[in-house]
């Protein structure tokens, strides 16, 4: 039996399977996947990719069959076509302001089928690139050198030699990096030391640090106060008007827990009004991961055919039984600056016809980055 490894690294029509066939799918999946890994991983900052993970776990359907694609199929997309996902995922990958790759590394004794070469390079818009793993410590290395390429050194890729054995014979990569800025940039003048306050994991009382927070003078945003979640929602745009960050603030500085016991209804967009706002936030950046999201999509997603001796993956190569899914990895960066994402932009017009609010992000938050609807980041901060 031969193992695939799945990396997910990212540093955010007219037909009837366009983008946004994906959206509700995207959403659900984004909100349990959050859920689920949230339980295992409790503390600090998180971050996750939900559309890297949609783009290498639709590749890997793309060469499995039957029930092993169904399951993918259905509980990562909510789409019941595999034809549906390679025309989705293909309009996907070449619209999103986003330099993403999908990239397969294969040792050359595998026969991979002409057919899933096809897909891979027309719907995933990737390549295959041979690479033999016989030397784990040679492959892991070439590995971790052509994911810190593809990231601007962000992922800081952490492959090791026990990542692979000798039954090792794929490995799938999916990198996104993501640089935009905002459309109302933050004047670097303003950014100043600010108190930010949150918890520890020893204690429950508040605790106060300091961070440079950003702040603009008031400028109009689509804003929503919510009484059921307790908390305000802030829709932020980037240059590309079809991206946006959105900020999900929770009234209590201790508040963030109740927001991710229904994080599905947190990520579905609210009725924003239109409000000058007079808007401030952390400068920051956060990594996380690698970590394995195998134990989840087995447990919790109920994806187990792709992990089992009894998976068919025939569609890549080979025959029944041959290929098995051996782990999904991901790991990613984000970093909010004065310019938005490591750029320049113009500046923005002020709006002070009406009393402005105040949104100052001093305490720990939700935020998720959407492409027209379509979740690419969503993580929390805390410190």
């Amino acid at each position: 039996m031969q193992l695939i490894v799945l990396l997910l690294t990212p540093v955010i029509l007219t037909n009837a399977a366009d983008l946004n066939s994906l959206v509700p799918g995207n959403v659900a999946f984004s909100g349990n996947m959050y859920y689920y890994v949230k339980h295992r991983q409790q503390q600090g900052p998180y971050l996750l990719a939900p559309f890297s993970v949609q783009a290498v776990m639709g590749l890997t359907e793309s060469g499995a069959k039957y029930v092993t694609a169904l399951e993918i199929r259905d509980i990562v997309f909510y789409i019941h076509n595999t034809d549906d996902i390679e025309e989705a995922m293909e309009d996907a990958l070449s619209t999103i302001p986003a330099t993403i790759t999908t990239t397969m590394f294969s040792d050359p004794a595998v026969a991979i089928t002409d057919q899933f070469k096809e897909i891979e390079c027309t719907s995933y818009l990737g390549t295959l690139k041979n690479m033999e793993f016989v030397d784990a410590e040679v492959a892991a290395s070439n590995l971790n050198d052509w994911v810190d390429e593809q990231s601007n050194n962000h992922l800081h890729s952490s492959f090791s030699s026990t990542d692979f054995n000798d039954t090792t014979a794929s490995v799938i990569v999916n990198t996104l990096l993501m640089k935009s800025t905002w459309a109302n940039p933050f004047p670097a003048d303003r950014t100043v030391l600010s108190n930010y306050t949150y918890y520890s994991d020893s204690t429950s009382k508040p605790v106060t640090g300091s961070v440079y927070m950003m702040t603009q003078e008031p400028l109009l945003y689509n804003y929503f106060e919510s009484t059921e979640f307790d908390a305000t929602f802030l829709e932020v745009p980037f240059d590309d008007p079809d991206t946006t960050l959105t900020i999900v603030l929770p009234n209590a500085w201790n508040g963030l827990p109740n927001l991710e016991s229904s994080i599905s209804k947190v990520i579905t967009a609210p009725k924003y009004i239109q409000r000058p706002v007079q808007f401030s936030f952390p400068r920051i950046e956060t990594l996380d991961g690698p970590w394995s999201l195998k134990q989840t999509l087995q447990d919790n997603f109920a994806i187990r055919l792709a992990f089992s001796n009894t998976a068919d993956f025939s569609g890549i190569a080979g025959y029944p039984g041959d290929l098995v899914v051996n782990d999904v990895l991901q790991s990613a960066f984000i970093g909010f600056n004065e310019d938005g994402f490591e750029a320049a932009s113009e500046a923005a017009t002020t709006i002070q016809s009406f009393p402005a609010r105040t949104f100052e992000v001093n305490h720990p938050f939700l935020f998720y980055i959407k492409y027209k609807g379509m979740v690419l980041f969503v993580g929390r901060f805390i410190y």
